[in-house]
């Protein structure tokens, strides 16, 4: 499998289609900000069928899974 993931201001997929906005961010912050991480995969016609399991991980300037403040405290 091929993926291929994509550093947006927002992605929202709606009725099979992926819709990106701000697509391709290369720099950020300093500071907080917002953003998405759309992925867009294929398969070989082979794999039809198969289920494919995929995990994205943001991790932090010390490779550490990136905390996120929540109203329930930290989470990943």
């Amino acid at each position: 499998m091929k993926a291929w993931l994509i550093p947006a201001d927002a992605a929202e997929v709606q009725g099979g289609k992926l819709y990106i906005l701000g697509g391709g961010i290369y720099m950020v912050g300093p500071g907080p900000f917002k953003m998405a991480v759309a992925v867009i995969g294929s398969a070989p016609w082979e794999d039809r069928g198969r289920r494919i399991d995929a995990r994205v991980t943001l991790l932090d300037g010390n490779n550490q899974p990136a905390l996120v403040p929540t109203p329930m405290g930290l989470r990943r």
